[in-house]
């Protein structure tokens, strides 16, 4: 059975943005092999960058992990252990906006059980968080 026009139209416009995506990422993984020229598992040899990429050129995005609440927490905890309460108050004094119905306290208490669940912190006997080195 041939496919509608229609559909031949989204088919072809998918690709298009799947193509430029491709791009994109083909330009990140350069940027990154100038930046790390070498990986312990490879050598250099295998790494190829595209004419006309160049350090200047480059745009980066940032991974979310540094905003947001979990980026907040990391900094809160990045002067030592501490009890899900003075991140909270750590958070407060800090001036972070967290948006929603949901308070900050719950936010935090549940953002510390993903993060520790992840291996991102640990939890001592105390009750207290840090952050895995």
């Amino acid at each position: 059975m041939p496919l509608s026009p229609s559909a031949i139209d989204e088919l072809l416009n998918e690709l298009d943005c799947l193509e430029r995506e491709q791009e994109n990422i083909a330009k990140r993984i350069a940027a990154i092999n100038l930046l790390v020229p070498t990986r312990p598992s490879q050598p250099s040899s295998e790494h190829i960058v595209p004419a006309g990429i160049t350090p200047s050129n480059l745009h980066f995005m940032s991974s979310s992990e540094n905003y947001g609440l979990r980026g907040a927490i990391k900094n809160a905890l990045l002067t030592g252990p501490k009890p899900p309460g003075a991140v909270i108050h750590a958070l407060t004094e800090s001036s972070f906006k967290a948006f929603g119905k949901t308070p900050l306290d719950t936010r935090v208490y549940n953002e510390l059980g993903r993060m520790k669940k992840a291996g991102l912190v640990k939890r001592d006997g105390e009750g207290r968080y840090a952050l895995v080195s």
